[in-house]
């Protein structure tokens, strides 16, 4: 998956926390939270809280 974040930051520059924000500031979630149906709600270096609604589509 590619980040599209603002053109003067180089996604590759960024560690993974800073992926993260990325994504987050920019509104971008990855495929699988797509496919599961559950959102990052919360992170910081080392926790990360993730929301849902489970079902029995997967």
């Amino acid at each position: 998956m590619r980040i599209a974040i603002h053109d003067h930051c180089d996604p590759a520059t960024l560690d993974g926390l800073g992926q993260i924000a990325a994504m987050v500031t920019t509104s971008q979630r990855p495929p699988i939270g797509e496919t599961m149906r559950f959102s990052l709600v919360a992170f910081d270096r080392g926790h990360a809280v993730f929301e849902g609604a489970p079902d029995r589509s997967v």
